[in-house]
């Protein structure tokens, strides 16, 4: 249950309330237009689960053609969810009222900063961090004093270039937007992804230098990518694994899951640093190739490390890619939670 005390960074975990009770946060991804129903809520409730991570773009709170200036939909254009002329703060505020409701926590997940998904210019180019900066700092203004979000997740998934500065200006612009939202709001946790970069993708080489001791850091496990992204299809057409996978295989069973988590883990414990899985999720197509049992050994090595994580997702789907929560998936999950973390 969402709690009126802050949760915040302790060492390797998150705590809440005056006793500093240790929290994990056991979610999944909602789109904050596309998933715009209390139904919603209630299936993550139901499924055990008390956290949600909210999707966003900075396109539902400003357009290019007028930087700065934060977007106010009329009555109808709400009503009818017109998606280039949406007030995304009424959205924001909407879920965030449903997700006190039901008891949840919610992680405020600036999916797509100005600039576009996850393009590595943006790390070189000081108009769209300043924009980005700005961003922050209004939406931090604005829940400082709500302790129902948890916390706020800066960029998704960040792809990095060594002419752009790499790992260390990655670091620079987090921590001077930190800085940003320190200016308004001293309570919030920051969530922190861990880089793609040109190079070897260990904890060492993806997470960045941050200043600030109230910080979670962040990565997704999606591994084996074989199998969890089998036979999807991308923008341009291309399957990167056109092959059907199983789980387990000789390539892959639970020796392999809980060896990948052990390590972010223990990247984590030698920190000093709570450690989250933002994301984990399979397609559709690997559902009824062992995908349940991917789930089960994944959320069990989750719950052994006492590691926060967040399902991909509730409903997204386009043409030939699905990461909608299958019925089996939702079995095992709640099976799992329930396992886990029993209600009391």
């Amino acid at each position: 249950m969402a709690e009126n005390q802050f949760p915040i960074s302790y060492q390797y975990t998150l705590v809440a309330g005056k006793a500093g009770r240790p929290i994990v946060l056991r979610g999944i991804q909602l789109y904050m237009i596309n998933d715009f129903s209390e139904e919603h809520y209630k299936t993550v409730v139901s499924m055990g689960m008390n956290a949600v991570r909210l999707y966003f773009e900075y396109t539902n709170l400003e357009q290019n053609p007028e930087p700065y200036k934060y977007i106010k939909a009329t009555e109808q254009e709400i009503a009818e969810r017109n998606a280039q002329k949406k007030d995304g703060y009424y959205y924001m505020d909407q879920h965030i009222k449903w997700a006190k409701k039901y008891g949840l926590y919610v992680v405020l997940d600036m999916h797509v900063p100005p600039g576009g998904f996850r393009v590595p210019e943006f790390w070189d180019d000081r108009a769209l961090q300043k924009r980005f900066f700005v961003l922050w700092t209004d939406i931090a203004k604005r829940y400082k004093d709500e302790p129902t979000v948890v916390a706020y997740d800066l960029a998704n998934e960040p792809i990095l270039r060594n002419k752009f500065g790499g790992l260390a200006r990655y670091s620079e612009v987090l921590n001077e937007t930190i800085d940003h939202i320190r200016s308004v709001d001293k309570k919030h946790t920051i969530w922190v992804e861990r880089a793609y970069p040109e190079g070897p993708h260990t904890p060492e080489s993806t997470m960045p230098a941050i200043k600030d001791d109230n910080v979670v850091y962040d990565w997704h496990m999606y591994d084996p990518q074989f199998f969890t992204h089998q036979q999807v299809s991308e923008r341009d057409g291309r399957i990167r694994f056109p092959n059907p996978a199983y789980y387990p295989s000789e390539k892959y069973a639970k020796a392999q899951v809980d060896s990948k988590i052990g390590d972010w883990a223990r990247w984590g414990r030698e920190h000093n640093v709570p450690m989250t899985v933002g994301e984990f999720g399979i397609s559709i197509q690997g559902v009824d190739r062992g995908g349940t049992q991917w789930v089960a050994d994944v959320v069990d090595a989750f719950a052994r490390e006492k590691m926060s994580f967040f399902y991909f997702s509730l409903t997204w789907k386009r043409e030939g890619k699905d990461y909608s929560l299958a019925d089996p998936v939702k079995r095992i999950l709640t099976c799992k939670l329930s396992e886990h973390w029993p209600s009391k």
